[in-house]
């Protein structure tokens, strides 16, 4: 009889493991929103996630989503104590729960050796580069802390994609809106590597500016997150050759 005990005892515990989502925790050394990043099941409808957002709202503990997204991923950011943080696990709507922490920009020092290194497969760089296109006619989103439209390196190629996560997650507006204006560098430096005319490696690009990181060179994972959904719901509809730097 004790054996048998053991045995549901066991049984029980295994399903209430199951049922319970996996939570991803940042790195030890990760700057932390305070913040979790909820990621819904791919086949939840448009219908349902509006139906989660009232009822997760609930379980805020600053009664609020603070974004949610649903082309690129179904997912809404909100904080969570322990316990709602559990609560949220066992719905069965959730494929996992992400902490969230802050989405840094990074950037090396002299690195002309990239073109040699990309038009070719020999390990002994020949520091020459000779592409077979320009990449005239497509367009590459700068998901990063914007650009300097006015750079003489970009030849009026660059400009804005539209939309401003960082605006939108400050609530800037009107003249205080940067609308993908580089204030860190970082972007800008990025985008001469994808299209500048001295450095590229597409010179003919058109370099579209979806602002992501604020002018530290950072900005929550939420509102990386929201730049993507973006562009993933207007991209097609420009009907236009694009990728996502």
């Amino acid at each position: 009889m004790q054996a048998l005990w053991i045995v549901c005892l066991l049984a029980v515990a295994t399903c209430v493991a199951e049922s319970r989502r996996p939570v991803l925790r940042a790195a030890p050394n990760a700057v932390k929103t305070g913040n979790y990043v909820v990621v819904l099941r791919r086949n939840t409808t448009t219908e349902k996630l509006q139906q989660l957002l009232s009822k997760a709202s609930k379980h805020s503990d600053d009664a609020k989503i603070h974004r949610y997204v649903e082309t690129v991923a179904k997912a809404l950011t909100l904080k969570l104590s322990p316990y709602s943080l559990e609560v949220l696990r066992r719905w069965p709507e959730v494929d996992y729960i992400e902490e969230e922490h802050m989405a840094y920009g990074t950037q090396s020092g002299q690195i002309p050796w990239h073109l040699g290194r990309i038009d070719q497969r020999s390990r002994n760089l020949d520091y020459f580069y000779q592409p077979i296109a320009t990449g005239a006619g497509v367009d590459v989103y700068i998901v990063d802390s914007g650009i300097n439209y006015n750079h003489e390196e970009f030849e009026n190629r660059a400009i804005y994609a539209g939309y401003d996560a960082v605006d939108a997650y400050m609530g800037l507006v009107g003249s205080d809106r940067m609308q993908g204006l580089d204030c860190e560098g970082h972007g800008t430096f990025v985008a001469s590597l994808c299209g500048g005319k001295t450095f590229g490696s597409a010179k003919g690009v058109n370099l579209l500016s979806l602002r992501a990181l604020d002018c530290t060179g950072s900005a929550p994972y939420s509102v990386v997150l929201d730049a993507l959904d973006y562009i993933a719901r207007t991209a097609p509809q420009r009907g236009r050759k694009a990728i996502v730097s």
